[in-house]
């Protein structure tokens, strides 16, 4: 599961490579970490023999491919064009000689994918998008014309490999793969004889280590000896010269029997580098900031201040990128469009849009990061709250609310003395509080219920609806943009993102234990941003994986039959 291809109509366009220690996941249709997925066998498939397309690729002579690659072809005589993304060019364009009906994505002047509009509809550069022909006029585009682009191999491809002690630089420039996104350091490539130079998830220099040296991520340098725990690096491509060419160079393997290395601390995984869907989709509600503040991020008619665009679109980043595979926030990843060969970006926002409409009900509209003590009892004209609704509302028992067996990572049950940062303002009520039972002089001392006509709390014997008259272990209550309660959902916060999350080398809050006060998410100085993700990672983890075994129907399913 290390090399993946990519198909189109059963023909291979495409022969990748995951890097580092990640691998090929099937059912994501990405590179993830061998941590979060598992590499299922794959067999060589039985096909018949397949007849060759109506246009061929132009056959070229061995001894006319110059050392640096393959030299580009006039698709006035061919109609075949190889590299037809303009340099250095990002974006949607129409395919050239296919009257608009197939368009590419390009990323830096690489080809990454290729469309088709469905029906009648033609590809539209203007809009980005597949529009009536009636409607859109279609722009032929020519091939644009490319400096020959050297083969990624060829940057150790070597006749003498008597590379300088400490390694030597080899090109300014590397695969735009290389660098995971907004990473800044140095990174392996896959054989560990070259690594690259990465600043803000872009290439700024590429080397090599000296042939008897290996480039290791963790002391981030050449290492000529290595002890310890079993290593290995994939081996690089040996090829033999063409009989035909002269000018082909010779690729040796530089690989010795393996060796090994001492075990060292984890060290933090970079944040892998985005998809092209992901870009996308970010971009899309980027240009459509001043639309979502004005209609979701509003509490009472007036702009949120505990909810914000900003904070808002750094936490997807987050929740897209650092979480398991299975947890992930779901953008249309790995899904086609509704149309064929449209991107799943679609359900992405529909998902995205149900999100928040539900943030929108919960913390947003009372523009709070804890959840408020509203469930009331009248007697008479008064209007009681008992603040041992700390515990439970509406007939829950945050307390008790643990994770399934197969994912026990629900908080311990300990008792913590917490109060929450916010409070009713409707009707005054005091925040949430939790403690230790008080015994003074052998009587209780209870936290009773808040009066809403004195404007008083009175303590005394007052239970909630479920009976509890004190608020012993009661700190979980709910916190963040859908105001997750209990235990569980605190418990995977802390397991995915928190310090649970360091054994597995995510480093995103590894200074912060949820389960030890949950009202940090609250808190902490990065509380704008964790009251984002704790929402998202509840929507990602209950209602996106939601499925009911007994009628078949499951969220993700129902949501693209929606679409």
């Amino acid at each position: 599961c290390k090399k993946y291809v990519q198909c189109k109509d059963g023909e291979t366009v495409g022969e990748l490579e995951c890097s580092g220690e990640t691998i090929f996941n099937q059912s994501a249709k990405y590179c993830d970490w061998s941590s979060s997925t598992s590499c299922a066998a794959t067999t060589c498939p039985e096909r018949e023999p397949v007849n060759s397309p109506t246009i061929d690729a132009p056959e070229i002579p061995v001894n006319s491919i110059p050392a640096g690659g393959i030299e580009s072809p006039s698709t006035e005589t061919s109609g075949y064009c190889p590299y037809p993304c303009p340099k250095d060019y990002t974006g949607f364009k129409t395919r050239p000689g296919t009257q608009c009906k197939e368009y590419i994505l390009c990323e830096n002047g690489n080809l990454v994918d290729e469309l088709e509009c469905s029906g009648s509809t033609t590809f539209d550069q203007n809009s980005q998008f597949c529009e009536s022909s009636s409607s859109t006029y279609c722009v032929p585009t020519t091939c644009p014309e490319r400096e020959p682009i050297s083969s990624p191999v060829e940057a150790i491809a070597v006749t003498d490999p008597s590379i300088p002690v400490g390694g030597t630089e080899l090109s300014s420039t590397g695969s735009i793969h290389d660098c995971p996104w907004n990473y800044s350091g140095l990174q392996a490539k896959p054989n560990c004889k070259t690594y690259v130079q990465c600043e803000n998830g872009e290439v700024i220099g590429e080397f090599a280590c000296n042939k008897d040296t290996f480039f290791i991520e963790e002391s981030r340098q050449c290492e000529t000896t290595i002890f310890g725990e079993e290593w290995s690096c994939p081996q690089a491509p040996t090829t033999s010269p063409s009989p035909n060419s002269t000018q082909a160079p010779t690729f040796k393997s530089w690989f010795p029997p393996r060796p090994t290395r001492t075990p060292r601390p984890t060290i933090p995984k970079p944040t892998p580098m985005p998809s092209s869907t992901y870009q996308y989709f970010r971009s899309y509600l980027e240009e459509r900031e001043d639309m979502i503040k004005s209609v979701v991020f509003q509490s009472n008619g007036s702009p949120s201040t505990a909810y914000t665009f900003p904070d808002f679109m750094s936490s997807l980043d987050i929740v897209v990128s650092q979480l398991p595979a299975d947890k992930a926030f779901f953008v249309g990843e790995g899904a086609s469009g509704r149309l064929p060969k449209l991107s799943g970006m679609e359900y992405g926002l529909v998902n995205i849009a149900a999100f928040l409409s539900n943030a929108m009900e919960e913390g947003i509209r009372i523009d709070s990061c804890d959840e408020w003590n509203t469930d009331s009892m009248f007697d008479g004209l008064r209007e009681k709250f008992p603040l041992s609704n700390a515990c439970g509302q509406y007939g829950r028992q945050y307390e008790d609310e643990e994770c399934p067996e197969m994912e026990p990572f629900q908080c311990p049950a300990t008792t913590m003395e917490i109060t929450a940062v916010d409070g009713n303002t409707e009707k005054n009520a005091p925040p949430f509080t939790c403690r230790a039972r008080i015994v003074d002089d052998g009587r209780e001392i209870f936290p009773g219920y808040y009066d809403s006509v004195d404007y008083a709390v009175i303590q005394s014997a007052y239970a909630n609806t479920l009976g509890r008259t004190d608020i012993e272990g009661c700190c979980w209550w709910g916190r963040g943009a859908l105001l997750t309660r209990g235990r569980c959902a605190i418990g995977k916060l802390d397991k995915y993102l928190g310090q649970g999350a360091v054994e597995r080398g995510i480093y995103v809050y590894p200074d912060i234990n949820f389960c030890t006060n949950p009202e940090v998410i609250c808190t902490h100085e990065k509380t704008n941003e964790l009251r984002w993700v704790l929402g998202m990672l509840e929507w990602s983890d209950r209602v996106e994986s939601y499925a009911d075994l007994n009628t078949g129907w499951n969220y993700i399913d129902e949501l693209k039959k929606f679409v």
